[in-house]
């Protein structure tokens, strides 16, 4: 294995992770004539080569791609992979709950009753009988999450019975992290959108009082939709953006700033001979309260290039500059 992609441990537990998962919320998706179509079967080979990769965080969720498709391509991949040859033991499978959809609805319900309903459909779905980890899923408000007969004694009854391993959170609220944490009893904190090239928030607002804790974290939507994968530049990219798709990243306020310095960092690796998708993989793979970053491939062509990105050499005399370029 290249050493870039040796092992992490995660968080308190006996498990141990690469620094790229493979998230499952796009698997077989593409985009024709302003409509999203999915192929069931190159999202099992995405799967598939991600593991030949060394990859083995496969990430996914009840509430991904409508009618619990992700989760079933997962289970179908896996399947194959195991029929090949390979170990179970060596994925870490992670999926979440509380969010299953049904056609284009989705059924949020954080009870314990339906947390266990949930986890039963996945590891049926997934075709295993047991999780590594199993998270809560972008719940609105906490307090039915945390609450007696909520998600979260639930999880906690699984991992004592060993029906999962690690239980934890997967939201972008700085704040339920920390409240989360703060239970004692989380092992891993999925945040998104706050940490890369663009904007660090999560350095305080999760990774800080999660290394503190104990607590792997898992980061999210790390290429910014696209503004750091580094094949065009951002404002090309933005031109073809689908208004009414990304309306909602236009009218944050900080929406502007993240353009032009997303820009910036265009411009500046072009100059310096650098790959901006290596560089900003490299950057949060520095991050010593990272465990790994979890990436949204849809083919295995796009699984490809983020494994190949971490694994370019890249000078050290760079990040002081850099540093000095984002701060």
């Amino acid at each position: 294995m290249k050493p870039h992609l040796q092992h992490r441990l995660l968080g308190k537990t006996e498990l141990s992770v690469t620094p790229i998962g493979l998230g499952g919320a796009y698997l077989g998706v593409s985009r024709n004539n302003g409509t999203y179509e999915i192929d069931e079967d190159v999202g099992i080979a995405t799967v598939l080569r991600a593991l030949d990769l060394g990859v083995n965080l496969i990430d996914t969720s009840a509430g991904y791609m409508g009618g619990s498709r992700s989760e079933r391509i997962v289970g179908d991949a896996i399947a194959q992979w195991l029929e090949s040859g390979g170990c179970r033991e060596k994925i870490v499978l992670e999926t979440k709950t509380g969010t299953r959809r049904q056609g284009d609805r989705t059924a949020e319900d954080y009870s314990a009753r339906t947390t266990w309903e949930s986890i039963e459909t996945s590891l049926r779905l997934l075709r295993v009988d047991h999780l590594d980890i199993a998270l809560v899923h972008d719940p609105m408000d906490l307090e039915p999450v945390l609450a007696p007969d909520g998600a979260w004694s639930a999880l906690q009854e699984m991992r004592s019975q060993g029906l999962v391993r690690a239980i934890g959170l997967g939201t972008r609220s700085h704040e339920d992290h920390r409240r989360v944490i703060a239970t004692g009893a989380c092992d891993v904190c999925l945040t998104h959108s706050d940490f890369n090239l663009l904007t660090q928030t999560a350095r305080a607002g999760v990774i800080e009082p999660a290394s503190h804790a104990g607590v792997a974290v898992f980061n999210a939507t790390s290429l910014a939709h696209g503004l750091l994968l580094g094949d065009r530049s951002p404002t090309e990219i933005v031109a073809g953006w689908d208004n009414s798709w990304h309306a909602h990243l236009k009218a944050q306020s900080e929406w502007p700033t993240m353009l032009e310095r997303a820009q910036v960092l265009w411009d500046w690796t072009r100059s310096q001979d650098l790959d901006l998708l290596a560089l900003n993989l490299h950057y949060i793979a520095r991050e010593p309260g990272i465990t790994a970053t979890l990436m949204g491939a849809a083919t295995p062509a796009q699984i490809e290039a983020d494994v190949a990105a971490l694994n370019v050499e890249l000078p050290e005399d760079l990040w002081q500059p850099l540093t000095a370029l984002i701060s």
